[in-house]
């Protein structure tokens, strides 16, 4: 349901030590999955990334973890236009 993939996300933003340009961006993330007008290819495109981004995290890999954060900007600004 939507309300547990809203936790999911707020669980990742609220880790301990994410650098905050990242929680913004997955915060920036959420709102673009929010809109009813983003295509659906554009939709599974910033979740893998966001999905990719988490892995990164857990993992500990920060230098992983900026290059997809910056893979979801050009994503983002799409979704945003």
């Amino acid at each position: 349901d939507e309300d547990g993939e809203d936790e999911d996300f707020i669980d990742v933003v609220k880790e301990e030590g994410m650098d905050p340009g990242t929680k913004a961006l997955l915060e920036r993330a959420k709102t673009a999955l929010a809109n009813p007008e983003i295509s659906s290819s554009l939709s599974k495109k910033i979740s893998d990334v966001v999905e990719k981004i988490k892995t990164a995290i857990d993992d500990s890999d920060s230098d992983q973890a900026e290059g997809y954060c910056d893979e979801l900007i050009d994503l983002l600004m799409d979704a945003e236009e």
